[in-house]
C-alpha cells in the first residue's frame, strides 16, 4: 500500500549564496529536500522580512539571523533550529524556543578533528621549535647542535583545559605518545573523565602546575572569563608549552604577553581578543610564540562536514528523531553560556 502524502514544511537556508557553496554539497542538499522544501535566497543573506513571510509554514531554519520572540511566536509549526557558525548564538530567544519545544543544534562537533588536529600540530611545533628552526634555516643563522629545549611527548604530563568534542577527539590522538594525559572540565564528574575518557582529573591549578604541554579547549561561559589570568599563568612551569584553539576570552591576553616576555614559555594562539590581529599588536613582536589566524577549523572538508552534519540532524528531528551528530542546546547550558 503507498504512504500517504503529507505536505513538506518549509525549510529555511538563510546564509548567503557564498556561505552556502562551503556548507551544502549536492547530496546534503537533497537530503534536506526530501524533508522538506528548501528556500533559500540566491542572491544573499535572507533579510528578516523575507524570513517572516515563510516563518508560519517553516519547519526548520538553517542560519545564523536572529530569532527574537515575535518571530518564535509566529513559528507555528517550527521544529529545529540548525546554527552554521559553530556557537550557541546569543540572538535567539532560548526561553521562548525552548517552551514551544524547538530544538537548537549547534555544528561546533564537525569541528572536532580539524581543531583537535591543529591543536597537536601547534603544540609539536612548539616543542620541537619547528618554527624557529624554519626561520633560521631561512635566514641562513642555523647551529648545527640539538638545542637542550627541544621535547618529546612521551612520558610527559600534557593537561586539556575543556572536555568538549574538540578535547576528547584530542584525548584519541594524544594517547599513542604515550604521555600522561590529566584534564580539567568542572562541568564533568571526576568518575566520568576518570572511567570513560580514562584520563587523570586534576583542579586547574594543579594541572597548569604540573603540565609539559597545556591545551586550551573550553567553551566560555559567563563563569570562566580570564579563568587563566596572571595567578593562573604564574603557576606555568618554565619550558612548559600553551596551546590556546578555543577562545581568546579564556585567558587574560595581557597578562599573557607580560608571561610571555620572561621568554621561559612557548606559546601558540589561534584565537586573539580581537580579530583580525591588529598589525602593531605586541604578540607580533615575541619571539617564542606561534599565531595563526583562527584557521584551526578552516578547512574545506570541515565545512562540507557542517553542511553533512546539519543535513542529516534536521532530517532527524523532521522525522521525529532525536539528533546524532549536532549538540542540542539545553536550558542548563544555556543559563551559563549568557
Amino acid at each position: 500500500m503507498c504512504e500517504k502524502m503529507v505536505n513538506k514544511g518549509k525549510i529555511l537556508i538563510t546564509i548567503g549564496p557564498e556561505r552556502h557553496a562551503e556548507l551544502f554539497r549536492p547530496e546534503a542538499e537533497l537530503k534536506l529536500k526530501q524533508v522538506g522544501v528548501v528556500i533559500r535566497n540566491p542572491k544573499a543573506e535572507m533579510p528578516p522580512e523575507e524570513i517572516m513571510s515563510h516563518i508560519e509554514g517553516a519547519v526548520a531554519i538553517i542560519g545564523t539571523q536572529p530569532l527574537p520572540k515575535e518571530l518564535l511566536l509566529k513559528a507555528e509549526n517550527l521544529k529545529v533550529v540548525a546554527e552554521t557558525s559553530g556557537s550557541f548564538r546569543r540572538n535567539i530567544d532560548y526561553e521562548t524556543a525552548f517552551k514551544k519545544g524547538i530544538v537548537i543544534l549547534r555544528c561546533g562537533t564537525a569541528f572536532a578533528s580539524a581543531v583537535a588536529e591543529m591543536a597537536l600540530t601547534l603544540a609539536l611545533a612548539l616543542a620541537r621549535n619547528i618554527v624557529k628552526y624554519d626561520k633560521q634555516m631561512g635566514e641562513g643563522t642555523e647551529e648545527w647542535k640539538r638545542l637542550p629545549d627541544d621535547f618529546e611527548l612521551r612520558g610527559k604530563q600534557v593537561g586539556i583545559v575543556g572536555l568538549g568534542s574538540v578535547g576528547r577527539m584530542l584525548i584519541k590522538l594524544l594517547k599513542p605518545f604515550g604521555a600522561h594525559l590529566c584534564a580539567y572540565d568542572p562541568w564533568l564528574p571526576d568518575a566520568y573523565i576518570m572511567e570513560v575518557l580514562e584520563v587523570e582529573p586534576r583542579d586547574l591549578d594543579a594541572l597548569l602546575r604540573t603540565s609539559k604541554v597545556i591545551f586550551v579547549l573550553a567553551g566560555v561561559t559567563k563563569e570562566n572569563v580570564h579563568m587563566i589570568g596572571a595567578r593562573e599563568l604564574d603557576l606555568i612551569h618554565p619550558e612548559a608549552v600553551l596551546v590556546n584553539v578555543a577562545r581568546a576570552r579564556l585567558i587574560d591576553y595581557e597578562a599573557l604577553i607580560e608571561r610571555i616576555k620572561r621568554g621561559d614559555i612557548r606559546v601558540a594562539l589561534d584565537v586573539f581578543e580581537e580579530e583580525p590581529l591588529p598589525k602593531d599588536h605586541p604578540l607580533r613582536k615575541l619571539d617564542n610564540v606561534i599565531l595563526t589566524p583562527h584557521r584551526a577549523g578552516g578547512l574545506a572538508e570541515s565545512y562540507f562536514r557542517i553542511g553533512d552534519y546539519i543535513a542529516n540532524d534536521v532530517s532527524q528531528v523532521l522525522k521525529g528523531l532525536k539528533p546524532v551528530f549536532l549538540e542540542e542546546a539545553r536550558m542548563d547550558v544555556i543559563s551559563k553560556l549568557f
